[in-house]
């Protein structure tokens, strides 16, 4: 089966979380015996050489809704990661002229495809898709982006000497991975929460947050980089008013780590056996209190491996996720093929 993952961005190096899923997914791909690449060249899309061209989010290929004849026996799948108009509610953005433009794109997203797939099923445009005749089916995201990164560039997959030092000094510290001075992420909040916070946060990368003793900047890290700031961690914050199933959180889960979150997305559909999973109670005026009940739990090195192991085997690993977008192109192929 010859599949392309298309988007408009370079994919190789980009850190945001549909490329790496995009990623993850070629890897696995290749390992279920998939002829798999990507591009961001709208022709070679076009080409009418594959059998599968999967697309994502806002990122529908340009042009008519019609394929061209050359493409009549392509395969077009394409995943939701969240939806706009969710964004938009969450953080009262109704006067965002690019939401509504970015909506329209996951509209003819869905409208191009066959089959459409979703990282969570609360999602209402998937609920939508299926309703108008479509294949649909919940991949989820993987938990174990940064067990092999994508480049296989050793260099990336350690954090430097400095940094490691740097973690090891502080003792005890909570971890952030997100972009600062971000609505959708809440962080003007999160920063207001964390000053009564027995333990600093180490913001990966760091842009957008004060640079003083209760926040660390790391820089830009790749995911193999991030799990193991996580794994020197005693806990993931997460503030966002709006998500799809965000990676960082599935890492942590699966590595033991406990997470502190808004409900946002995908998390609510998650597995309710997972294992220090926390939700924010009150309003974020009450976070600085939540926090610090949070820093306070058991945390010894044993339970950490016993939760781990207990958290990896109920949530999907990108294996998973490759299987089940396989699966759906297969589907749709036989159907084409009738």
């Amino acid at each position: 089966m010859k599949w392309l993952e298309w988007a408009p961005i370079e994919l190789e190096n980009s850190v945001g979380g549909v490329e790496v899923h995009i990623r993850c997914l070629i890897r696995e791909l290749k390992l279920l015996g998939v002829d798999a690449h990507f591009s961001s060249d709208p022709a070679q899309a076009r080409e009418g050489t594959w059998d599968v061209v999967h697309t994502h989010g806002c990122w529908p290929l340009p042009g008519l809704l019609k394929l061209p004849r050359a493409e009549q026996q392509t395969v077009r799948l394409h995943t939701l990661h969240g939806t706009t108009l969710g964004r938009m509610a969450a953080c009262h953005e109704w006067l965002w002229p690019g939401g509504y433009r970015a909506y329209l794109q996951e509209w003819n997203g869905i409208l191009q495809s066959q089959g459409v797939l979703g990282v969570h099923p609360g999602l209402h445009l998937l609920k939508l898709a299926e309703r108008s005749g479509r294949s649909t089916d919940v991949c989820w995201n993987g938990w174990d982006s940064g067990v092999v990164d994508s480049g296989g560039d050793q260099a990336r997959t350690e954090i430097s000497r400095e940094l490691r030092l740097k973690l090891q000094k502080l003792g005890l510290f909570l971890c952030y991975v997100g972009r600062g001075g971000d609505q959708v992420k809440n962080t003007d909040a999160l920063i207001r929460a964390a000053k009564p916070s027995p333990w600093p946060i180490v913001a990966i990368p760091g842009d957008g947050f004060p640079s003083n003793e209760k926040f660390i900047h790391t820089g830009i890290l790749s995911p193999a980089q991030v799990r193991e700031v996580l794994q020197m961690s005693r806990g993931l914050v997460l503030s966002s008013l709006y998500e799809g199933l965000p990676l960082v959180v599935l890492e942590a889960l699966a590595q033991g780590i406990p997470v502190l979150s808004t409900r946002v997305g995908g998390l609510s559909c998650l597995d309710a056996q997972l294992r220090e999973l926390h939700f924010f109670k009150g309003a974020p005026e009450e976070w600085g209190f939540e926090i610090q009940d949070f820093c306070h739990r058991s945390c010894d090195p044993q339970s950490i491996q016993d939760r781990a192991n207990w958290n990896q085997k109920r949530l999907f690993s990108w294996k998973d996720v490759a299987e089940t977008t396989r699966d759906m192109a297969v589907e749709c192929l036989e159907r084409k093929n009738k």
